[in-house]
């Protein structure tokens, strides 16, 4: 998939696999990506809106400067990423792992994190 428009309102990549994609500076509103895996994408700058993530698999991606908001990242898994200055708002992050990811200046504002895991990554300060 290469992306003609900087905006994806209700799309449906469930069970995809995306590899090696620039998707910077997007945004995407209402899309479901159940199961999908994305591996060495770049999300900077991106805005996530109402976007159903549970499960999803993100390795090896870059995250800086993204607005997640009212978003489902159940389950969802974040390996070697780059998620600093990220901020997720409202968004259920329920059982979702955080392995050997640089969350330097990341926010979480009102969102569920019963059961995150955070682990494997330099120390630094999070504003929850």
């Amino acid at each position: 998939m290469d992306p003609k428009h900087n905006t994806f309102a209700s799309i449906d990549l469930s069970d995809c696999i995306i590899r090696d994609k620039d998707y910077s500076g997007f945004e995407f509103e209402n899309a479901k990506f159940l199961n999908a895996r994305f591996e060495r994408v770049d999300f900077s700058k991106c805005e996530f809106t109402n976007c159903n993530l549970e499960w999803a698999r993100f390795t090896d991606c870059k995250m800086t400067q993204m607005q997640l908001s009212d978003c489902r990242l159940i389950d969802a898994e974040f390996i070697g990423c780059q998620l600093d200055g990220t901020t997720f708002s409202w968004c259920g992050l329920q059982n979702s792992g955080f392995m050997h990811t640089d969350m330097t200046g990341v926010t979480m504002e009102e969102c569920e994190t019963d059961g995150m895991m955070r682990y494997g990554q330099k120390p630094q300060e999070q504003t929850m």
